[in-house]
Order: structure tokens, then C-alpha cells, then sequence
């Protein structure tokens, strides 16, 4: 019952609701019953990634050119960081952004860029963390990201591979270059789970030719072996 959702994209949940971000609206789901009410009005928005904190107090949402932290009570937000908020490199054209709840920091990938931005979440102060002298793989056009406070690393989409970047160094390495389908087509989302990153992709048959299914990949996250989910 509640609200109708048109086209749900970026998903926030813990153990009793959801946060749904929809084309016209931040929805918020009482996972007990499935009811749907909505949080605010995202028209005029354009919300991309959601995060709840641990503590479920506050949502963290990316704009395209900021970050938003929103209570999920009433919707009411404030900037963390955007350009008249915080120092240092661009969010313009930001695309996904992961968070490291330990360092309370976040983690933004921007579109046509081969650079990771970090953003002081206290602060909204922003430095470019992991660039072409953080060394090999260089990144191309890295998109999706996620992040994992467990093995201290975050995992990026970059040009059909998954790349592991070290939080502490800023430096890179290809992750996942083993087991069955080492060649990634399409992801079309990315999230972390205690076992490790988890891949929606879009694989072709036989690592080549025509599409077939969507297929799940837990990938180990310091081995980097792939272990088919579903498919």
C-alpha cells in the first residue's frame, strides 16, 4: 500500500525500512508490511547513490554535483560538500560515490575522468585520492564504486574489469582476473557484501557473442576469484 513507484533506481536499507530513490520521488518503505510513503519530492533532485548510516540516523545522497546528508525521519538535508561547500578539486559530474563509514569519508568517481575523488564528510573538503601516479591499471572511465571497511578497499567498474584501490594509498590493482568470466561486459550494479563485492553483469555466452542472461558474481575481495551466484 502507499505511494506508486515509477522508475526505482539507488536502494538504502536496514533491518526494518527501505529508501528508495524514484524519479519523482525519495521513497520510504516499511519492509514489516511493504508500505510505501514518500520521504520528499525529488523532481527537481536528480538524486543518484543513497547511503544510510550505521546508526540509520542519517541518509547520504549524491546530486550529480554534491552530497547531501538528509534525515530519514522528515527529509529535511543539508550540503556536505558541493562547490560553495568545502575545499579543493570538483564534484562536478560526479557518478557513483561509496562511503567508509570508519573514516567517515567518501569516495566519488567522476564521468570522463580517470580520477577518485575522496570528501571529508565532516569537513566537505575534497581531494583527488588515487590518479595515473597512484600507478598501474590506469583508469579509463571508471564508473560504479563501492566500498569495503572490512578489507580497507574500494571496487571499481573501469572499463569491463574490477579494479581494488587501497583507502590508505590511493594505489590500484585489477581484482577478479580469475575463475569463470574474467571478462565483465556490463555491470549494471555493484554492492559489497561480508563476502565481498557483488556484480550484476550483463555476460555474453561464452565471454563473447550473444547476449544471454543477467548474470551474479561474488567476487573475492583480496583473492579476486569470481564465483558465479545466479544466473
Amino acid at each position: 500500500g502507499g505511494i506508486d513507484l515509477t522508475f526505482p533506481t539507488y536502494v538504502a536499507t536496514d533491518a526494518n525500512q527501505c529508501f528508495i530513490v524514484d524519479t519523482a520521488l525519495i521513497a520510504k518503505v516499511n519492509l514489516n508490511n511493504g508500505d510505501r510513503s514518500q520521504l520528499i519530492d525529488a523532481k527537481n533532485g536528480g538524486f543518484g547513490d543513497i547511503f544510510l548510516n550505521p546508526d540509520s540516523s542519517s541518509l547520504y545522497i549524491s546530486t550529480g554535483e554534491s552530497i547531501l546528508k538528509m534525515s530519514p525521519v522528515n527529509g529535511a538535508s543539508t550540503v556536505v560538500s558541493s562547490a560553495a561547500v568545502g575545499t579543493g578539486a570538483s564534484l562536478h559530474n560526479m557518478a557513483d560515490f561509496g562511503i567508509s563509514w570508519a573514516r567517515n569519508m567518501a569516495y566519488t568517481t567522476v564521468y570522463y575522468d580517470d580520477t577518485i575523488l575522496s570528501v571529508d564528510l565532516s569537513t566537505g573538503n575534497r581531494k583527488v585520492f588515487s590518479t595515473v601516479a597512484s600507478g598501474e591499471p590506469k583508469l579509463s572511465d571508471p564508473r560504479k564504486l563501492i566500498v569495503d571497511d572490512i578489507t580497507g578497499q574500494a571496487f571499481v567498474y573501469d572499463s569491463n574489469r574490477l579494479v581494488a584501490i587501497d583507502l590508505m594509498t590511493g594505489r590500484r590493482k585489477v581484482i577478479g582476473a580469475t575463475g569463470p568470466l574474467t571478462s565483465l561486459t556490463s555491470i549494471v550494479t555493484l554492492t559489497m557484501t561480508p563476502y565481498g563485492p557483488v556484480l550484476l553483469d550483463y555476460v555474453l555466452q561464452g565471454e563473447g557473442g550473444t547476449p544471454r542472461s543477467p548474470t551474479l558474481i561474488l567476487v573475492d575481495p583480496i583473492e579476486g576469484t569470481r564465483l558465479i551466484l545466479s544466473r
